[in-house]
């Protein structure tokens, strides 16, 4: 998906554009808003806008706030699914440590990567002393 932030950022951008257009836009009136505007619901998670009397979100800059989650909208929980591994994966696969072998199980994706085991409590020992000669 994205191998670094730079990819990332095309990646978003990608996606939200083929989002966008592939979104079954309604003319305004349709849908409770102005003539010459177009609505259209989220194409993943099915939400509009928060407005009393709206329905959908005006394209295409409304449904790319919601997407994006910019302009203080509510991100799209589907695509900030997407998202989040999108981030994930640059981070993880661009990290220094990484690349140059430095990090233990660096070669690993995070899912794959065992968890060293929990550090045991020593072992209870006694040890008896003599004090006294029988």
């Amino acid at each position: 998906m994205c191998g670094n932030f730079k990819d990332f950022d095309a990646w978003q951008a990608w996606a939200i554009d083929g989002l966008t257009r592939g979104a079954d836009a309604r003319p305004g009136p349709e849908m409770g808003g102005v003539v010459g505007q177009f609505r259209a619901f989220c194409p993943l998670c099915g939400e509009g806008s928060q407005a009393a009397g709206l329905l959908g979100y005006a394209m295409p800059t409304g449904l790319e706030r919601h997407l994006a989650g910019s302009h203080g909208s509510h991100m799209c929980r589907v695509f900030e699914a997407a998202h989040g591994n999108a981030i994930e994966r640059a981070r993880w696969e661009f990290m220094p440590g990484v690349r140059m072998g430095l990090i233990r199980g660096a070669g690993l994706k995070p899912w794959e990567r065992k968890e060293p085991a929990a550090p045991q409590a020593p072992k209870q020992s006694a040890t008896v002393h003599k004090l006294r000669p029988d």
